[in-house]
Formats: C-alpha cells, structure tokens, sequence
C-alpha cells in the first residue's frame, strides 16, 4: 500500500471515528438534556411539597403558641377583646361574651373593662369573644385571626 493511499485510509478512518464521535455526543446531550429537565421538575415538585409542609408546620406551631397564650396570658385574651370593644366605641349597654375559662381567667387578673356587662358564654371558642351593644355586635377571636391568616397563605 502507497502512501497516498495510507494517507487516504487514515483521513478515512479518522472522519469516520469523528463522524461517530459526534453522533454520540450528540445522543448522550439529548440524554443530558432529558435528565436536566427531568432533574428540574423533580426539583420543582420536592420543593413545592417542601413548601406545603413547611406552611402546615407553621400553622400547627402557631396554634400551639396560641393556646399556650390563650391558657396562660390574659394579654392574648384581651387583643381581640379590645378590638371588638373598639369596634363598637360609642355604642352604649355592652355586653362582652367571652369562654367561661377566658372569663375567669380576665376576671382573676383584674382586666375586665369596668363599664362593660361581661358574661360567660360556653358555645364560644376559647380566645374568641363578641360583644354586643342596643345596636350592633362585634365578634373577634384568636382562632378567627388565625384562620385569616391561613386565608392569606392558602392564595
């Protein structure tokens, strides 16, 4: 064989073993490619799930919190007392309704507003309240507060 001829062979050779290199190449980045956006959703699904779980999370440390509060703190009693007693500022003959148990607790730590008829009321929840005046009724709550905000994460 010439050298021409053994040239030729080997330029052969070689733009064949390149021709296949690149159809390889090309097949293993579809193959990366696939896997990348397979990768991408997998990420996208593990984080959304994360996400939810992360919020639920949230939510049932919030409502331990709150009922620790509410058991404990007359403060955590009195925001939503007093922001229905605002509600209603003006209005005369009020009349606060709250949970037996949140009732005496107020009444023990002295904090029950003087002006107001205060009576207790087994049908609501602990930490809620309503108040109700010749005219108008107000009612506000821990558990009210928050299922707002629950409203808010959920959108």
């Amino acid at each position: 064989m010439g050298d021409d001829a053994r040239r030729r062979a080997e330029s052969e050779g070689h733009a064949e073993g390149a021709e296949a290199a690149r159809a390889e190449l090309g097949r293993l980045l579809v193959l990366l490619d696939d896997a990348g956006r397979r990768s991408a959703t997998d990420t996208e699904d593990a984080l959304g799930q994360l996400a939810e779980g992360a919020t639920a999370l949230a939510l049932e440390i919030s409502d331990a919190i709150l009922e620790r509060a509410r058991t404990t703190d007359p403060a955590a009693v009195l925001v939503p007392v007093r922001a229905a007693l605002l509600e209603l500022a003006g209005d005369s003959r009020l009349r606060l309704h709250l949970h037996p148990d949140d009732l005496a607790m107020l009444r023990g730590a002295g904090e029950l507003p003087p002006s107001v008829d205060c009576r207790p009321d087994p049908t609501l929840a602990p930490g809620d309240c309503r108040v109700e005046s010749s005219a108008r009724v107000a009612h506000d709550g821990l558990a009210h507060r928050l299922d707002r905000i629950r409203g808010a994460i959920a959108c």
